[in-house]
């Protein structure tokens, strides 16, 4: 977050499948209400900029043609599709004009799809919000941390005969050091 921006936004990304995840992203009721010493109102947002990164640092490629979102009606906003951009393998979601922002402080919220060009599951997720002067900016949410996407449930699936011998182990273990 820049120095002029104020408030907070809310972003959730969560994984649909291998290769596709939801983006929602709304204004929480925070920020300054008008322009004052400490610098400007708390503005829109026009622009969603979401990336994902491999554990060596590297974006996971995004399938720009499978990818869409836009707003709801609210707030004094007018629901739109926005138009979508892959750059550098970020994509960026841009509102066709500022009438069709996420509103600041609540009230209508973007929903969105990512599509990314291969199955690879991410170590980093990145997403900065824009508009005017202001950004919001996340370094990278990394798995197992607050904030983390929710594994679909195939993977969870997947863990689970894994993890069945470990849990038997320490059932073991226990009933030994109970005698």
């Amino acid at each position: 977050m820049n120095p002029l921006s104020s408030g907070t936004y809310n972003v959730t990304i969560n994984q649909l499948n291998a290769t596709q995840y939801s983006v929602a992203v709304s204004g929480n009721n925070d920020g300054r209400l008008v322009a004052d010493g400490t610098g400007p109102q708390k503005h829109s947002v026009g622009r969603i900029s979401v990336g994902f990164l491999r554990a060596n640092n590297t974006y996971i490629g995004i399938n720009e043609a499978g990818s869409n979102g836009g707003t709801n009606s609210g707030a004094g906003f007018v629901g739109s599709a926005w138009v979508v951009a892959v750059n550098a393998d970020v994509v960026r979601f841009n509102a066709p004009a500022e009438i069709n922002d996420v509103a600041q402080f609540g009230g209508n919220a973007f929903t969105g799809l990512i599509t990314l060009a291969a199955g690879e599951t991410p170590a980093r997720i990145t997403a900065a919000l824009q508009n005017g002067t202001q950004q919001w900016y996340t370094e990278g949410t990394n798995f197992g941390g607050q904030g983390d996407l929710t594994p679909e449930p195939a993977s969870l699936a997947l863990a689970l005969p894994g993890l069945l011998p470990l849990a038997l182990m320490l059932r073991r273990r226990k009933r030994t050091e109970e005698v």
